[in-house]
């Protein structure tokens, strides 16, 4: 997914139905990212099982766009692919 635009990112809301952490790997970009060579600027581990509600007073801002990766592993060069619905959710950006 990718935003084009100037925008602030202050409702996220993701479940992990896989059996172990996933992490989401925000990016301050108008296109795709490349995952293992563009560095996020926030990596969101969310744990096995686990639900993910952040509604923020003062939210990530994005002054290029907004896109999104979801990996195995921490490292912002990680690639370890995800299975498909590993994570769902909701984003809404302003």
């Amino acid at each position: 997914m990718t935003g084009v635009q100037t925008c602030a990112l202050p409702i996220l809301q993701l479940f992990n139905t896989a059996g172990s952490t996933r992490f989401v790997k925000l990016y301050n970009k108008a296109s795709a990212p490349t995952v293992g060579t563009d560095t996020p600027i926030a990596t969101l581990p969310i744990a096995a099982g686990a639900w993910m509600p952040t509604i923020s007073q003062y939210p990530v801002s994005f002054s290029v766009g907004i896109a999104y990766a979801i990996t195995g592993a921490v490292g912002d060069s990680d690639t370890t692919a995800v299975g498909a619905n590993d994570v769902v959710g909701f984003l809404q950006y302003a």
